[in-house]
């Protein structure tokens, strides 16, 4: 049996289910110990990511060591999922205006919060305090304080609400009013709109850039992109770019933004509009497949994956030309990497299942059912690969539901 020392590399870790009996036992060994420097245990069990996809029969959760359907979480018609830095929790937005707050190690949900009419998007802070929930239907954000699972606080917006992003630093976040062509800002210290920007017709997605600097709002009535600078709030350039853009995503370097363009019309191809941020220009157009609905980048920044009608188009971002095309018979809505950027999880719109392609070939794995009739939406959440002393929690967790946190300090019992 391999083995292998707690706090050393999780790179390998990966694979839970296996493992419960050799977790039970190391528990009993814990809580008969006062003080624990080294742990061993099998390295198969730490690590483990697990995908999270809204359907209408709740969520559906994936084991990505295993690329099975685990279980599927029956909430209802959820629509979107957020999950809080340290991987714990999920908090999935549902069509009869509550959130429901998923325990990801036992996949369980733990409370109910009642928010807003027609709840669609949710952010989390980056220090995992604070989620943010776009309320669609009354033109609002309720803030659910995550230590509590309350709603502190309820912000009036805009018109038709549909996206919100959060810089960084956590400190401003920005909402994009669909329907009355502007994006709130607000100061998350004191959880007001400091300020109103209006930008061009029908804006559908806001993208900050990794030093926070700049935001680019994706206007899908104007075929445009608004930058906003983050420091005075104001307009700074407006880019043309193709027809119905309706998302922007930025590389991890900050130095590209790729703009998917759906143009509907007539059945005509899409394309992706390729920005230099330096510049604030459109320094290429790609052309890719039907619709495009998404679009995003691989963790090392080395390719983009654009989700299309029926296939996906992989652009080398280098060289921004299409070095493939898969198949993959699904309307394409949202997407997910691994955090090695190995795998990528494909969520659709009016379908029942996620399709899982690797990166580094580029071919189809496996489709995932998700067990549950198709949807008119489906959103996709990936767990962080937990640090060691997380993933042992996590593990202990799952393999004995009447697990006790007290019971396992770092190091000491």
């Amino acid at each position: 049996m391999k083995t292998g020392v707690l706090n050393l590399s999780y790179q390998n870790a990966l694979g839970l289910r296996e493992c419960f009996f050799e977790v039970f036992f190391l528990k009993k060994i814990i809580v008969s110990i006062t003080v624990c420097l080294f742990i061993y245990v099998p390295m198969g069990c730490l690590g483990k990511q697990l995908v999270y996809t809204a359907g209408p029969n709740g969520v559906s959760v994936i084991n990505t060591t295993t690329n099975h359907r685990v279980k599927v979480i029956g909430i209802g018609d959820s629509q979107c999922i957020a999950i809080t830095p340290n991987g714990r929790v999920a908090y999935v937005t549902n069509s009869d205006g509550v959130v429901s707050v998923i325990n990801t190690a036992t996949n369980r949900v733990v409370t109910t919060i009642p928010v807003g009419s027609s709840p669609q998007y949710i952010a989390i802070t980056p220090n995992g305090a604070t989620a943010y929930v776009v309320n669609n239907g009354s033109a609002s954000i309720s803030v659910i304080n995550t230590a509590t699972n309350r709603v502190v606080t309820t912000i009036p917006v805009g018109s038709s609400p549909q996206y919100i992003a959060i810089t960084p630093n956590g400190a401003t976040a920005y909402v994009v009013n669909n329907g009355s062509a502007s994006i709130s800002v607000i100061n998350t210290a004191t959880n007001r709109v400091v300020t109103t920007i209006s930008v061009g017709n029908q804006p559908q997605y806001v993208a900050i850039t990794p030093n926070g600097a700049t935001a680019y709002v994706a206007n899908n009535g104007s075929a445009s992109v608004s930058v906003i600078n983050t420091a005075t709030n104001i307009v700074a350039e407006t880019i043309s770019v193709g027809v119905y853009p309706n998302n922007v995503a930025i590389t991890p370097n900050g130095a590209t933004a790729y703009v998917a363009n759906a143009d509907f019309s007539g059945g005509a191809p899409g394309s992706v509009s390729v920005i230099n941020t330096a510049t604030n220009t459109v320094v290429g157009t790609i052309p890719v497949g039907l619709t495009p609905q998404y679009v995003a980048i691989t963790p090392n920044g080395a390719t983009a994956y654009v989700a299309n009608i029926n296939t996906i188009s992989v652009i080398n971002t280098a060289t921004n030309t299409v070095v493939a095309t898969i198949s993959t018979d699904i309307i394409s809505s949202s997407l997910v990497f691994t955090s090695n950027g190995n795998k990528v999880y494909i969520a659709g719109l009016y379908q029942s299942g996620v399709v899982v392609i690797n990166t580094v070939t580029n071919e189809v794995i496996t489709t995932v059912d998700t067990g549950g009739s198709s949807h008119n939406y489906q959103d996709i959440a990936i767990t962080p690969v937990p640090n060691s002393f997380d993933a042992l929690k996590q593990a202990m967790q799952e393999a004995d539901q009447d697990y006790n946190p007290l019971k396992l300090q770092k190091g000491v019992r």
